[in-house]
Order: structure tokens, then C-alpha cells, then sequence
């Protein structure tokens, strides 16, 4: 079964040249991030407490969903973990004024905000996924 989501996710991974503001990660570290993804999902029913580096493990999961949809709405990070735009919305305000994450205004829709990982928010998810 871990084979199966492994290729599901292979296939589903954002394209390397995607990326808004140069890359932030490599192919490889994508398929990392997608793996990690489902395990987090996993873990989160398993173990509700956990985390990284002072993050809670909902943060961490907004962090690397963001990451791998880069640029991404926080409606779509909410919708890719399953969870309401309202549960989301605390952590991602608690990675904004972390530095982790960074907000700009969609170019296309002023009404809408587009999320990218900071240097600092790749920098910790590299060393997450080295771990």
C-alpha cells in the first residue's frame, strides 16, 4: 500500500519549474514533501501531538502542504489537508508573523492572497525532510 500512495503523489507533485520567485526545492525533496504529506495525515489520527522546531503539527502540515503547491491560496492549502478554511486560518496567521510563510496579493485578483514558503520556512521543511 505505501507503494501505491508513493506513485500517487509522484504523479500529483506541483512540475519543478512551477515555482514562483526561483526554485526553492528539488524534484526530490517534492516527492519527500508528498510522502511526508500522507504520513503526517496518518500520524495526525494517530498521534494528535507532535511537531518540529516549535511548530504544532498543524502548522507544520500547513507548512509543507504550502510548500508543495507553491504559490498557493489558503483555501487550497485548506482543501488539500481536508480541513476547514476557518481551522486553518490560526496556524497559517502563527507561520506569517513566524516568518516561515509569506502572503502577497494574487496579481490576477487583488482579493485574493497567494502563499509561498520564506527562505527561513524552506530552510526548516529542508532540515524536517533531512530528518
Amino acid at each position: 500500500m505505501d507503494e501505491e500512495i508513493q506513485n500517487s503523489w509522484e504523479t500529483q507533485l506541483p512540475v519543478k519549474g512551477s515555482f514562483q520567485s526561483g526554485d526553492l526545492f528539488t524534484e526530490e525533496e517534492l516527492k519527500l514533501m508528498g510522502r511526508k504529506r500522507l504520513v503526517a495525515r496518518r500520524a495526525q489520527r494517530e498521534f494528535p501531538r507532535g511537531g518540529y522546531e516549535g511548530l504544532d503539527n498543524l502548522e507544520l502540515k500547513i507548512l509543507i502542504s504550502t510548500s508543495a503547491l507553491c504559490p498557493t491560496t489558503p483555501g487550497v492549502v485548506a482543501d488539500d489537508l481536508g480541513l476547514d478554511r476557518s481551522t486553518v486560518s490560526r496556524p497559517l496567521t502563527n507561520l506569517l508573523k513566524r516568518g516561515l510563510v509569506s502572503e502577497e496579493p494574487d496579481g490576477k485578483d487583488g482579493r485574493r492572497k497567494l502563499l509561498s514558503p520564506t527562505r527561513d520556512g524552506a530552510k526548516m521543511l529542508k532540515g524536517y525532510l533531512a530528518g
